[in-house]
């Protein structure tokens, strides 16, 4: 779980999303925790 993701909102319809940069990042992050055997993990989103 990642909290504190920024998302952006259509102004159209109001759905959230998370935009490609991000995406990577946080799939980035899953896939090392995944590797090391994490099976929760609770984190704080921090742009870099």
């Amino acid at each position: 779980m990642v909290k504190g993701v920024p998302v952006k909102v259509c102004p159209n319809c109001g759905e959230e999303y998370v935009d490609e940069e991000i995406t990577g990042r946080l799939l980035q992050a899953a896939e090392e925790a995944a590797k090391t055997g994490v099976l929760v993990d609770i984190r704080e989103y921090m742009a870099v």
